[in-house]
């Protein structure tokens, strides 16, 4: 049995009502893809309970609920919620109107509902990766998007950001079984009722700032902050064939995507493995990757491959195929990834006889690592390892024009985004929508940078697919397989010709990021303890803690003097690209008269290196009194 709340109050559901209140909901034009929407706020949710049958992981929906405007409509099975469904795209489809349905995790509903949503009809599927559609439409008239990827990380996040209806606390015990005839407390509908409130309220926000004469909304944060772009483009067209001639062939080009890019770097000090370490500092590289675009070099005009022996000649960017022999961590940190290895399989069975050491996945020692490097992470890699210089050999190597700094259609839609997030941040309004959409489009346009050039298409099955007569995708499931069992791809050219980023530039970005880390790393490899990405944590209880303040400080003084001359002097640019070192007795004064000791001393060390203001009087007992 279906129940329905108005503006927060139970009452009996009605077919009727829900008309007569659609009825008075205005339309708006999507001028994008010419359709009307229904003005209103939309969004859905399950919930389910999971359990193991013998081996195998099995769930079901025991709840369901969807946001209507002012109107939540909750039901207990999925047939109900099919019946619903049925009825909300018949009375769409007679308004010739489209409601925009927002989703928090519309993957894992998907997979729940699809042979419902099947028989209603699905269309227009947009998918990252197989579970992951981002976009379908049911019944032609009912648009669902997923809102975690545009909006934030989590449903809370967007509710503390856009909305007035908040989570509820705590959250529903996912260790209970239930079903749709178990009985749900009021709290626990409470939690449902909250949830598409939600994303009612954030349908809503969406109008109100998405949807005009000029504005359409995109499918992912990165699709925003590419719109802005585009627009700043003057020749767009001659960008596009500049790109096209600057992209290397197919298989250069996944080569190099599958192992020359890396992300961030993680990891820990093996020296304190099973320790339990205290006095630890965390050091955080302020906005990495923006600071990177904006300070550092980056390859332009097309790879052309070149002797080997030709490949240190030029101050140019360049990338190698290297075979390092007999390699071995300089320090106790294992700073390459194993997989990112062409002969990672060779590693892993070296470790059986001891000739491979791998650090939780990582390269701690080796006889060969066979590896594509660019420039800077060559230099890392240098900093990071011994090999024989001898028995190493290029394989191959390829060099660009030229260094170059990233376009000023990129750089100036970075700076004027990362301008307002720190003007709000300064004036106390972090906790805007403005300073986190601001925040999102800074991490964005890294994003834009580093997506693949094309991925193979995907679409709804509308038949079960046979590939050499075995089963291989059912009737509505996502896909990359024809209705004849053929992989559907684009082909290169097809994929790259929208393209106007090099795809090199994201991979320079990370590159120039991780030699920042690695670099501190190998300079103070006992003091670090744990790094991640844009951060480092130091014991600040090491008698060289001091040493290594001085150096983050003095590449601080350095790189605030390049920010007065790249920003103008504007102060909000100032620390960009700066080490932020936690200083947990900030504007604390210690003044003591102590016996001094190796106890007290690293007393004072410590709060010295914490930021106090140490005072320090020697009162020696036997000299004294």
């Amino acid at each position: 049995m279906m129940t329905m709340y108005i503006e927060g109050k139970r009452t009996l559901f009605s077919l009727a009502d829900i008309t007569g209140y659609l009825d008075g909901i205005p339309k708006i034009y999507n001028h994008r893809d010419k359709i009307h929407y229904l003005k209103i706020g939309c969004g859905f949710d399950i919930e389910n309970s999971v359990f193991y049958a013998n081996v195998f992981k099995t769930g079901y929906v025991y709840q369901w609920q969807f946001s209507l405007g002012d109107y939540i409509i909750m039901g207990r099975t999925l047939t109900e919620m099919q019946e619903f469904f049925i009825f909300l795209t018949d009375y769409l489809r007679r308004k010739k109107a489209f409601i925009l349905c927002w989703d928090a995790n519309l993957g894992y509903e998907y997979q729940y509902c699809k042979r419902y949503w099947e028989k209603i009809g699905m269309s227009k599927l947009f998918a990252k990766e197989k579970r992951q559609p981002l976009k379908l439409i049911i019944g032609d008239a009912i648009e669902m998007r997923e809102c975690l990827g545009l909006f934030g990380h989590s449903l809370a996040q967007i509710a503390k950001t856009y909305c007035t209806t908040q989570k509820a606390k705590g959250d529903l015990d996912y260790s209970l079984l239930r079903h749709n005839k178990t009985p749900l407390t009021d709290t626990e509908l409470g939690y449902c009722y909250n949830d598409v409130k939600i994303l009612q309220e954030l349908g809503d926000y969406v109008f109100t700032n998405y949807f005009g004469k000029n504005s359409n909304l995109p499918l992912t944060a990165t699709g925003m902050v590419r719109a802005k772009i585009k627009k700043r483009i003057r020749n767009i067209s001659k960008v596009k064939k500049q790109i096209q001639e600057d992209l290397p062939s197919e298989e250069l080009y996944n080569t190099f995507r599958n192992y020359l890019f890396r992300g961030g770097i993680c990891g820990t000090n093996a020296l304190y493995m099973n320790e339990v370490v205290k006095g630890v500092v965390c050091a955080d590289y302020t906005s990495d990757y923006p600071a990177v675009m904006n300070h550092y070099l980056y390859p332009m005009g097309k790879p052309r491959e070149i002797k080997t022996e030709n490949v240190f000649l030029k101050n140019v960017p360049y990338i190698v195929l290297v075979d390092f022999k007999n390699v071995h961590a300089k320090t106790s940190h294992s700073l390459f990834s194993l997989h990112k290895c062409l002969n990672a399989l060779e590693i892993i069975d070296a470790t059986k006889d001891h000739n491979a050491t791998i650090d939780n996945g990582r390269i701690y020692k080796a006889q060969s690592v066979l590896v594509y490097l660019n420039d800077v992470d060559y230099k890392a890699f240098c900093k990071a390892y011994y090999f024989s210089a001898e028995k190493s050999v290029i394989l191959r190597a390829w060099e660009f024009e030229r260094y170059g700094r990233l376009p000023g259609y990129v750089l100036d839609v970075l700076n004027e985004e990362y301008l307002k997030k720190e003007s709000l941040k300064a004036s106390g309004q972090s906790n805007t929508i403005e300073y986190m959409d601001a925040k999102r489009a800074v991490n964005s346009t890294f994003g834009m940078m580093c997506t693949a050039l094309f991925m193979d298409d995907l679409h709804i099955a509308q038949n079960d697919i046979y590939v050499n007569g075995e089963l291989k995708i059912r009737k509505g499931d996502i896909t990359e397989y024809d209705e004849n069992g053929e992989i559907m791809k684009k082909t290169y050219q097809e994929a790259t010709k929208s393209v106007f980023l090099n795809p090199f530039w994201g991979f320079w970005v990370t590159s120039y990021a991780r030699y920042l880390l690695i670099d501190v790393i190998t300079r103070f490899p006992k003091l670090i303890i744990q790094y991640d990405t844009d951060s480092i944590y130091y014991l600040s209880t090491h008698p060289d803690s001091i040493r290594l303040e001085e150096f983050l400080l003095a590449y601080n003084e350095r790189i605030e003097r390049r920010n007065k001359l790249l920003f103008d002097n504007n102060p909000h640019f100032l620390s960009l690209g700066t080490w932020d070192i936690e200083k947990p007795f900030k504007n604390l004064k210690l003044v003591s008269c102590i016996h001094v000791t190796k106890e007290t001393a690293v007393l004072c060390i410590v709060m010295k290196a914490g930021g106090a203001d140490v005072t320090l009087v020697a009162s020696n007992p036997l000299s004294t009194q």
